[in-house]
């Protein structure tokens, strides 16, 4: 998952806010996912959710359910008062698609990512072969 426009909200309240507002997805994230799950901060603005002994369904479920709580979750903030930020997600699963390695797990996961980030932000993609 990805933080929409995030360099755009880094402009406009600094980086202090923006480290805050990475702070609070995580805490999002931690209250959602299970003690087997692993959760960890991937790239700037990018977190990767690994699931194991959960299907692909389970897998946009969980994505979906913290896509709507980011949507409509404000963080109170200081210097600027109520911010707001969306996220949009990309999910593959194993053995819904036929994925040989982590790499290619991740980089299926990637191609729906940037999918939901062409069809507007602010949504979650399933990734599908062929699909790109």
């Amino acid at each position: 998952m990805d933080l929409d426009l995030f360099q755009d909200f880094n402009t406009r309240y600094g980086h202090p806010a923006g480290n805050g507002m990475l702070q609070n997805i995580s805490s999002l994230i931690k209250q959602n996912v299970r003690e087997v799950d692993m959760a960890a901060r991937y790239g700037g603005e990018e977190f990767i959710l690994l699931l194991p002994m959960i299907d692909g369904n389970g897998a946009s479920a969980l994505a979906e359910r913290l896509r709507e709580q980011v949507e409509h979750q404000t963080w109170e903030n200081p210097s600027f008062g109520k911010l707001h930020v969306t996220i949009s997600c990309g999910v593959a699963s194993i053995p819904a698609q036929v994925i040989e390695t982590a790499e290619s797990l991740l980089a299926c996961a990637d191609k729906a990512l940037r999918r939901a980030k062409a069809n507007g932000r602010n949504r979650m993609e399933i990734y599908e072969p062929g699909r790109d």
